[in-house]
């Protein structure tokens, strides 16, 4: 009994297979009929086995020699084959399988570029630590390059290979494509023109397959967790606000156009907040050049520039290497100090909010001394310590030599460490009288008061100091008298222009009496 056949008289199991109509070949090995289809694509064969006569039963090498000579030589399965013919060899009297299988052809991969700094992003690279966590405020939008770094290079396109149908034809691949990328602004070809170089410092670019530096950054809104960390080689311009908890540098330049909250503020260059910083006594702000806000709240900043305040600073610690300029601006509480001079509108409040500002003087030369003095002083108690633990023992060598071995090496480790810090203690003393000594890099001991100076505010000029017990009126201004160690309260004269104001003097005497206030 034959089985059921489909249309064109191909087994009913072939239905849907795609194959063609006529068979590849067809073979009877006396009462084995064999017949092998191919699909359309000739990328599949198929074997139909019928046993028309019993106890017939060709061998698989047999039949696998027909199915080649039939013209199906390429990706035969011997093991496909020896099921076929058992089940025709069975009570199904016919058996119908998949024998052989085309491999497609391997295109070959297209070439790419591989980055060694990865280009700035607007999606989030959050990297987790030690223990898993993630730091939402580190998004990674971007990845510094510095000068001379290689940024990039063109990987090879993959090689490729052919495929092959049932019946042997070649099947042809396409081989890959080189990655393109050519360098523009900031960056330069190197090797054999498939390495990138950055001739400046930024973050990386790749747009319509160019490579370029560039040392401006954009952020279109808040800086919030939407954005996160920012540490930038270039400039930052912020749009919107700077909220807390979050550090925000650009080492060129910083500008904020709304305000800044407890955050950190950082840059080599100028720093400039269209608003002003809220810090809630935990807000910062560092820049190499200038500082300019419309008003500080309980900040702490530090400058090598003018700070310069619109407003108003309130219970905010400013230290700059240049002058604190804020001619129609208050300053109430906290304290300001100024290598290059002090000019502001009012000083203090009518509540005797202590304040105190300080001109002439450079805060970096100032907080290095404070540093030697606390270094000096944990040098000289361990000192003191070891002194006293060794005293009886130095005054008697003699029982030093009665001591064991392990307690006798201990001592003499002690007397090293103490010779040690018996160095370090002069060292440190040189350095404490070098500081002292070094002149402050053009100082204006100058403080200009425009409008009015309180009660309770604290005046310093290098070394002289004022207490202003009644409130003076302004326009005002406040030079050093080293003869008292106070100042004197003049005239309003123009920040660093006084007479011989280069060289240092003592201020002239005003003409007539000196405003009230010392």
């Amino acid at each position: 009994m034959s089985p059921e056949r489909g249309p064109g008289g191909l087994p009913a199991a072939a239905r849907g297979l795609h194959l063609r109509p006529a068979p590849q070949f067809e073979d009877d090995l006396g009462g084995f009929r064999l017949a092998v289809y191919v699909t359309e694509d000739r990328m599949r064969a198929y074997l139909f086995a019928e046993r028309r006569l019993p106890d017939v039963a060709p061998s698989v090498p047999e039949v696998l020699e027909r199915i080649r000579g039939g013209g199906v030589v390429f990706g035969l399965d011997e093991a496909a084959v020896d099921l076929c013919l058992s089940g025709a060899g069975r009570g199904e009297r016919a058996g119908f399988a998949e024998i052989a299988r085309g491999r497609p052809p391997e295109d070959g991969a297209d070439g790419t570029v591989e980055f060694y700094v990865q280009p700035s992003s607007e999606e989030a690279r959050y990297t987790r630590d030690a223990s898993g966590r993630v730091n939402y405020h580190e998004l990674n939008l971007i990845e510094n390059a510095t000068a001379g770094q290689q940024v990039a290079r063109l990987l090879p396109p993959g090689p490729g290979a052919p495929g092959s149908d049932v019946l042997g034809g070649e099947l042809p691949f396409r081989p890959g494509q080189p990655a393109r990328a050519r360098p523009g602004h900031g960056i330069r070809a190197a090797g054999e023109g498939d390495l990138f170089e950055a001739e400046i410092p930024g973050r990386v670019v790749f747009q319509d397959g160019t490579l370029e530096i560039s040392q401006d950054f954009e952020v279109r809104g808040n800086v919030d967790y939407s954005v996160g960390n920012i540490d930038f080689a270039g400039r930052v311009l912020v749009t919107g606000e700077v909220l807390d908890e979050f550090d925000l540098r650009g080492e060129m330049r910083l500008e904020v156009r709304g305000t800044a909250g407890s955050c950190r503020l950082g840059s080599g260059g100028d720093v400039v907040l269209a608003g002003g910083m809220a810090g809630k006594s935990r807000g910062r702000i560092r820049a190499g050049g200038t500082v300019r806000a419309k008003y500080l709240n309980e900040a702490v900043v530090e400058a090598g520039g003018d700070v310069i305040v619109e407003r108003e600073s309130y219970n905010s610690a400013v230290r700059t290497a240049g002058a604190y300029l804020s001619p129609a601006g208050k300053v109430r509480g906290g304290e300001v100090t100024a290598l290059r001079g002090i000019e502001v509108g009012t000083v203090g409040s009518e509540l005797g909010v202590a304040t105190r500002i300080c001109a002439g003087v450079d805060y970096r030369r100032a907080e290095r001394l404070r540093q030697i003095a606390a270094e000096l002083a944990a040098v000289e108690a361990e000192a003191e310590r070891i002194s006293a633990a060794l005293g009886p023992l130095l005054t008697e060598p003699h029982r030093v030599q009665r001591l064991p071995a392990e307690k006798k090496q201990a001592v003499l480790e002690l007397v090293g460490h103490l010779r040690s810090l018996k160095e370090k203690q002069a060292g440190l003393l040189a350095q404490r009288e070098a500081g002292a000594r070094s002149a402050a890099l053009d100082p204006v001991r100058q403080i200009n008061v425009k409008e009015k100076v309180f009660a309770g505010t604290v005046a310093e000029i290098a070394d002289c100091r004022l207490l202003i017990k009644q409130d003076a009126s302004g326009p005002l201004t406040m030079v050093e008298d080293p003869d008292t160690g106070s100042l004197r309260l003049l005239p309003y004269q123009a920040l660093g222009r006084r007479p011989g104001a280069s060289a240092q003097p003592r201020a002239p005497a005003p003409q007539g009496p000196a405003p009230p206030g010392a």
